[in-house]
């Protein structure tokens, strides 16, 4: 059952939004020069991980999107 509060289409776009953002927030990094860019850049990879795995978790199964 769905809650009244909870949009599933737009949390999904929120968390599509979210991981384009943070794709590219991480090739500017890609190649860190200090060790603060290094610290950033594991802290990327690990909310891109949990991120794509929310985005899973909120698939609602329409394959139509992309023709």
């Amino acid at each position: 059952m769905e809650s009244k509060y909870h949009n599933p289409e737009l949390c999904k776009e929120k968390l599509e939004c979210i991981v384009g953002f943070l794709d590219e927030i991480q090739s500017t990094i890609e190649y860190p020069k200090t060790d603060r860019e290094q610290w950033i850049r594991s802290k990327l990879e690990l909310a891109l991980q949990d991120l794509m795995y929310l985005n899973n978790e909120v698939d609602l199964g329409e394959d139509d999107t992309h023709s």
